[in-house]
């Protein structure tokens, strides 16, 4: 009973210790941008001759995130807002917007505040169309992930499309990365990411462009800021496996807790324990060990083929035709199982390379 009690203790004064914090934060603000406020030069900008076949440019990618204590407990919240020109018909794409969230046993992510515009100058004047409520919907991948789906109306050669949205998450153990460049020119890319004293993330800065970076010391939290201006589009390279390892960005890792008063609690994982947690996750180790459907598959795809190169390249093309990409990147499938994946013929990065995986397996294909 007495253990409980200090148990109980602990954890309130846990959360008023991050409630007092968290409320007497002053948050370092990124550049503001008025939603709905185009500057008529905006609809003049065009590629420059370093991305002059770019077929859209992102004006501004805007983000902030922040801990917010609430009723349903302690949870990380990110801001974002985004403006796009589209340049031609290839640009289309980017006005159709998916926001994936996950929530397991009641809690996870949760998408508010979203909001979208599409803009035109027709006879010298802008005009407005705005994302209706029945253009908006969401795709239910699995029991845990599902996907907010809109698609901008109006969209023509020469449009100016914008949205907004806040999305919230109880998994603090790894906070959303922030993208500074995408596959087309990106005029202004800041990010502002305030974290309480008491939290140490690990972070991770990836890519090879010169982003600014400052920090800021604001009561008991401190402020991340991160800044670069005309970002050139990360093109697609021959005989590069991954451009993901070349794409600017920032990461955050959990690395401990450090509650004053209480003893550290240090997350950092050594190699043995990654080891052994991928090999018992659901969503990695166990699902290449669900060789069943594709031992059934197999036969269908290399039909009389002997060869171990042919038979690789069959499965690698079958994979690759079948399977769309998503769009997003992940360590961990969208599902526990892979027939689910590959009758879906859709899926994240990680669903896509371990079905080939799987298959490969399936196939006895041995390491060279």
């Amino acid at each position: 009973m007495l253990q409980t009690t200090k148990q109980i203790t602990i954890i309130c004064f846990f959360l008023l210790i991050t409630q007092l914090c968290l409320a007497q934060v002053t948050p370092f603000m990124p550049t503001e941008y008025k939603f709905g406020k185009i500057d008529p030069r905006e609809f003049e900008i065009k590629p420059d001759n370093v991305d002059s076949a770019a077929a859209a440019i992102a004006i501004f990618d805007i983000g902030r995130g922040y801990f917010e204590y609430g009723t349903d407990g302690l949870m990380f919240v990110m801001q974002r807002h985004t403006r796009y020109k589209i340049i031609n018909k290839n640009g289309y794409d980017y006005a159709n917007m998916e926001i994936s969230t996950y929530r397991r046993n009641g809690v996870g992510t949760s998408l508010s505040n979203m909001d979208a515009c599409t803009y035109n100058m027709e006879d010298g004047k802008m005009v407005t169309n705005k994302v209706a409520k029945d253009a908006k919907f969401t795709e239910r991948q699995d029991k845990n992930y599902s996907i907010k789906k809109f698609a901008l109306p109006n969209v023509k050669e020469g449009s100016i499309i914008e949205y907004k949205y806040t999305i919230k998450t109880h998994f603090l153990f790894t906070l959303r990365p922030w993208h500074f460049q995408k596959d087309i020119p990106v005029l202004h890319s800041e990010y502002v990411v305030s974290i309480p004293d008491f939290y140490n993330f690990k972070i991770n800065q990836a890519g090879f462009l010169n982003v600014r970076y400052s920090r800021e010391q604001l009561n008991n939290s401190v402020a991340h800021h991160y800044l670069i201006k005309n970002v050139p589009s990360l093109k697609t390279e021959s005989y590069v496996a991954s451009m993901e390892d070349y794409r600017s960005r920032v990461s955050f890792e959990l690395a401990s807790v450090n509650v004053p008063g209480e003893i550290t609690k240090d997350f950092t994982s050594t190699w043995p324990k990654i080891v052994h947690g991928l090999k018992t996750d659901a969503t990695f180790g166990e699902f290449i060990r669900k060789t069943s459907f594709a031992k059934t598959l197999v036969p269908e795809i290399i039909k009389t083929e002997t060869n171990q190169d042919s038979i690789i390249c069959k499965l690698f093309k079958h994979v690759k035709n079948t399977i769309k990409w998503d769009g997003d990147y992940d360590f961990n499938t969208s599902d526990a199982n892979p027939k689910t994946i590959i009758e879906k013929k859709s899926g994240n990065s990680a669903d896509i390379n371990l079905c080939l995986l799987i298959l490969l397996k399936a196939a006895k294909i041995k390491n060279k």
